[in-house]
């Protein structure tokens, strides 16, 4: 006896049944979206500019002596009448040197900035020396420190413009420089920022004659502003979608469960937040709007007769309105039928823009004698 093995394929198309996972992770490159903090100016050139108008104190320390006879060191802060000065003043036989000084709280711009520029804005008072300094003051924070840690600070710093005269006149521009701008870079993290004035005959024993003020808070003029230029700041926007199902084998008519658990793996905010399954259609969620490591799951029920396979894709929308969106891999959710006369399996298979019926015979076994 011989025995013939005979196998038979009514299509062209030869399927092997893989089993694929039923879990499947969408892949998307992060995006950035850019943008001024609040308060800034947008110059539409990816640069902000912070004015800062109120500041921490602002006034002078002076310190004065009539022969040897030391002064003490009097710190005279600003008020809404008065002025920040700098220079010498005598009186009788009591001599003063003046050393003026304003801090702004800079906590309004985000500390990882790139900063550009950095000017001050004021309007001359008075006539002043013709050699004059704008400083820094890094020695400590003005506001908190003794008088003549002040006073001696202001006369060691460093020199941010030189020379320089004030001008009387209102909304007068002063750039202050690229040491300047190094300086409010690393002063960001503390939160503060401050600047000093000194003249030339503001030395022991040289007066030459002169002081200078800039006007502070007056009702007829500006504030003293300090403008912060810098880079907006860039944050990553990002979605993740992670699709499930909850069988990927069954038999038709069975009802399966399509599982789709969205996050926002970004630093921004995203509004508008729609789910698309390209067989099933559009996918109710529980909310349209994310915040930054906030997540949500959306799902969908389904009765299948056919093999599926299918992907979704996930959008929203960033503070700007631009699109951030994430796709999901394919999963497929396989539908298996048993012909009972003959035993043989049919396996039915969809795919996305084309359909591919395969029919696998099963194998049987022929005998006969000779």
């Amino acid at each position: 006896m011989r025995r013939l093995l005979i196998i038979l394929f009514l299509s062209f198309n030869l399927f092997i049944f893989v089993p694929q996972i039923s879990e499947v992770q969408a892949q998307q490159t992060p995006s950035q979206y850019c943008s001024c903090p609040a308060g800034a100016v947008d110059n539409h050139d990816s640069t902000c500019t912070t004015a800062i108008s109120d500041s921490v104190e602002a006034g002078t320390i002076a310190y004065g002596w009539s022969g040897f006879d030391e002064a003490d060191y009097v710190r005279y802060i600003s008020d809404p009448v008065s002025e920040v000065s700098f220079g010498y003043a005598w009186a009788l036989h009591f001599d003063w040197l003046y050393r003026g000084y304003i801090q702004w709280d800079v906590t309004s711009i985000p500390e990882s900035v790139e900063v550009t520029n950095i000017e001050l804005v004021y309007e001359g008072l008075l006539d002043g020396p013709e050699v004059s300094h704008i400083q820094s003051l890094l020695t400590g924070q003005p506001n908190i420190i003794s008088n003549q840690t002040l006073y001696d600070g202001i006369a060691t710093s460093q020199d941010y413009v030189y020379p320089w005269t004030p001008v009387i006149d209102t909304n007068q521009t002063q750039d202050l420089g690229a040491l300047a701008v190094s300086d409010i870079e690393s002063q960001l993290s503390s939160g503060w920022f401050a600047i000093a004035f000194t003249s030339d005959n503001t030395g022991a024993g040289n007066f030459p004659g002169g002081s200078a003020s800039i006007d502070y808070l007056q009702s007829n003029s500006p504030d003293p502003t300090l403008n912060v230029t810098y880079y907006q700041v860039c944050q990553t926007t990002s979605l993740s979608l992670l699709k499930s199902v909850s069988s990927s084998k069954v038999s038709a008519g069975e009802s399966v469960n399509f599982i789709y658990l969205i996050e926002n793996t970004g630093e921004v905010v995203l509004s508008e937040i729609s789910l698309t399954d390209d067989v099933l259609g559009v996918i109710d969620c529980p909310k349209n709007t994310l915040n930054p490591g906030e997540s949500m799951t959306c799902e969908q029920s389904s009765v299948i007769n056919f093999t599926v396979t299918n992907t979704a894709i996930v959008q929203g929308l960033d503070p700007n309105e631009y699109t951030v969106s994430a796709s999901s891999g394919d999963i497929t959710v396989y539908v298996l039928q048993q012909l009972a006369d003959t035993g043989m399996q049919i396996y039915l298979v969809v795919v996305i823009s084309s359909i591919t019926i395969i029919f696998i015979g099963a194998a049987k076994l022929l005998s006969f004698n000779k």
